[in-house]
């Protein structure tokens, strides 16, 4: 038997939700000796739970389209003491996008449209130096170039509603209805809400929705609530139980052919043969010479969600969470489900139980340090680290401060002298004025990282993120300029020594200041913040 499957088999035990679809639920005995092993992935999952501190979860198993275990974990509701459990509806965000490229893959099927259709043949235009196609939004390699570079994007996954509502007459929430929520019997499942005034028939459904919350700076749970909208890209709810047939479904081949089914899974290659990882909706990647495709639902400061299928094993896992504390931490916007620690858990124990594999393991060891760091239970720049970066930031603030005090005793003493008054040189100004406005820009980036301390133990810099404002993303990418703008500053120091700028001490606090913003780079560069790579390939390559 392959490792693989044996935590399926044994978890058959804890079988809750038969599934439609045609699965069938074979008995099978169970020895005493290897009841444990569930106990243990159970453990795990609520240690993880708990490390994170977040109020309510669901996690679920489906093996031959049949649910071999699900569970709730902690409360949908803590002030009402409601626990979680496998039919709580969550909020899973970005999850949703499979729900529309399937309906957008059943509408190719049935010749409505076309994957290479142009998105002005649906009324859509954007500026391109290219063709934008279906295929390119699905995949997320609209942008740039279309086809030559992949980047996360949600933002222009709404195009695709209009898509849907052009080929087919009716909305895409319509479809979605029709299509899958009713002929599954999905009674869990539901769009949110989009205004007030609609006639909205899932009023049980949200009411029932876990309650999201955020964590304040003492990381104490605050309750919060979902507002309106419905889209492409997220604003679905749904429970581990109606995800589970859902699942069964796309496995019984019961929402799309076989064919289409292999091509959504497929990674999109660009033409000079590079292989993105991303396919029709889902996140495709190789592990262990294994084929994943998956998903992971991110509402900032509400929910997170993830989806990891096995489709050679036939077995799926998912996870939901009424925090973000499931993706928040762990980056899983370029593409690699291992920054996960939930899928890492399943990968282990589950899908390759039993073979050792020093890419989980490693991987395990970075997730465990950035759970401590996302939950407060460890600090998140070690006290070397702060003590570096404290003595930078104070050498930038007395930069403004010195050498206004110095400017103001020069004119000062100005007025005694007999010959005049001192001038300084223009370059030396210009110098000047160009430290302040580096030191002055590391100031303000620490502020970014005190509201989003995240960033610093973040696996990679994602670059450009849709989503949040034009001001932060500004910020996100000012680690990038701060590098430019301390080279620049290396090479200034060279020039103020060589033309004498200054008395001796001043040339020596100037080279002080290069060092410490030499030293702050550093930094962000053991932080993974300094994104010379990301622009690379987004901008040359």
């Amino acid at each position: 038997m392959k490792p693989g499957l044996h935590l399926g088999i044994i978890i058959l035990l804890c079988s809750m939700y038969p599934v439609p679809a045609g699965g069938r639920n074979p008995a099978l005995e169970v020895t005493q000796p290897e009841a444990p092993i569930i106990k243990d992935f159970e453990a795990k999952l609520e240690h993880m739970r708990q490390q994170l501190r977040i109020p309510g979860m669901a996690a679920g198993v489906v093996k031959d389209r049949q649910v071999v275990w699900a569970k709730g974990f902690g409360h949908a509701d803590l002030e009402n003491r409601i626990e979680a459990a496998p039919d709580t509806p969550w909020h899973i965000a970005s999850v949703a996008k499979t729900f529309a490229a399937i309906v957008l893959l059943q509408l190719v099927e049935e010749g409505k449209l076309g994957l290479d259709d142009p998105l002005e043949k649906f009324g859509i235009h954007m500026k391109s130096p290219g063709i934008v196609r279906v295929r390119h939004i699905l995949t997320h390699t609209s942008e740039r170039r279309p086809g030559t570079f992949f980047r996360y994007s949600g933002r222009l996954w709404e195009h695709l509603a209009q898509v849907i509502q052009k080929a087919s007459g009716k909305s895409f929430k319509e479809n979605l209805i029709e299509r899958i929520i009713r002929p599954l019997e999905l009674t869990d499942t539901a769009p949110n809400r989009e205004s007030g005034s609609e006639a909205y028939p899932f009023d049980d459904i949200r009411r029932r929705v876990a309650v999201p919350y955020r964590m304040d700076e003492r990381f104490n749970p605050i309750r919060l609530e979902y507002g309106l909208g419905f889209y492409a890209a997220g604003g679905l709810f749904s429970s581990v139980r109606d995800m589970a047939k859902y699942v069964a479904a796309i496995d019984g081949d019961l929402l799309l052919k076989p064919e289409a089914k292999k091509t959504m899974w497929t990674p999109f290659s660009s033409a000079g043969g590079k292989v993105f990882p991303h396919g029709l909706g889902w996140f495709t990647q190789i592990v262990h010479k294994t084929l994943l495709v998956w998903h992971f639902g991110w509402h900032p400061d509400h929910a997170s969600a993830l989806i990891v299928k096995v489709p050679e094993r036939n077995t799926t896992f998912m996870v939901f969470a009424n925090t973000d504390k499931l993706s928040q931490p762990f980056n899983l916007l370029r593409g690699n489900v291992l920054n996960s620690p939930a899928a890492l858990l399943f990968l282990k124990m589950v899908v390759f139980r039993g073979e050792d594999l020093a890419e989980i393991s490693d991987r395990e060891a970075v997730t465990n340090d950035i759970i401590l760091k996302a939950s407060g239970r460890k600090p998140v720049a070690s006290p070397v680290q702060r003590g570096i970066l404290i003595c930078c930031l104070l050498s930038f603030m007395s930069a403004p401060i010195l050498w206004t005090t110095g400017w103001t005793q020069r004119k000062r003493c100005a007025k005694k002298l007999p010959y005049g008054p001192y001038k300084a040189s223009w370059g030396s100004g210009i110098i000047r004025i160009y430290a302040l406005l580096s030191m002055m820009l590391c100031v303000l980036f620490y502020a970014v990282l005190l509201r989003a301390p995240f960033l610093v133990y973040w696996p990679e810099l994602p670059g450009w993120i849709d989503g949040i404002s034009l001001a932060e993303n500004l910020f996100l990418v000012s680690p990038t300029l701060l590098a430019l703008l301390g080279i620049g500053l290396a090479f200034l120091t060279v020039l103020v020594w060589i033309r004498k700028y200054w008395s001796f001490l001043g040339r020596l606090y100037f080279a002080w200041l290069a060092i410490a913003m030499i030293s702050y780079l550093l930094l962000l560069d053991h932080w993974h913040l300094i994104g010379f790579s990301y622009y690379w390939n987004y901008l040359i390559r």
